[in-house]
């Protein structure tokens, strides 16, 4: 399954995506959520998420949250993450305190996963302001990285 956002400011909303291969956001606003996105990876073997065209994340207390499941049948998994022109503003704020969660966080619902995930993460014309916490937490023990920041 494919979707794409274009052009909407989502106020204290959380999205939440369940096995899509393409997930693209242009243009759109996301304040004020717990978690802004989440996807999760349970069956599917790709998944990319492009973010894109003056895209805006603001007072969030975490932003972009991928979590894979564990599928002994699948081995390999491809996850692209693509941000371009975007901005990261005051996120990482829990209740008074700082979030231990950063701008994107990778994360596995068991220790050690039986299948490897490829990560392609890819950030130019990204600013980050004022935001708590680290811009990238890799939490999955079998990912296998090329990370390109510009």
């Amino acid at each position: 399954m494919q979707i794409e956002i274009s052009g909407i400011i989502f106020q204290q909303t959380s999205l939440k995506f369940e096995d899509c291969s393409v997930v693209k956001i242009f243009n759109c606003s996301f304040r004020e959520s717990s978690t802004a996105l989440a996807i999760n990876i349970r069956k599917s073997t790709n998944m990319t998420l492009d973010i894109q065209g003056m895209s805006f994340f603001q007072n969030n207390s975490a932003c972009i949250k991928i979590t894979l499941f564990d599928n002994i049948t699948i081995k390999d998994r491809y996850v692209a993450v693509h941000v371009n022109d975007t901005y990261f503003l005051e996120n990482g704020y829990h209740r008074g305190g700082c979030s231990k969660v950063g701008l994107i966080k990778l994360t596995a619902d068991v220790a050690k996963p039986a299948s490897r995930m490829h990560l392609d993460l890819f950030c130019c014309m990204v600013k980050c302001i004022a935001n708590r916490g680290s811009f990238i937490i890799n939490n999955v023990s079998t990912a296998v990285t090329r990370e390109i920041i510009i």
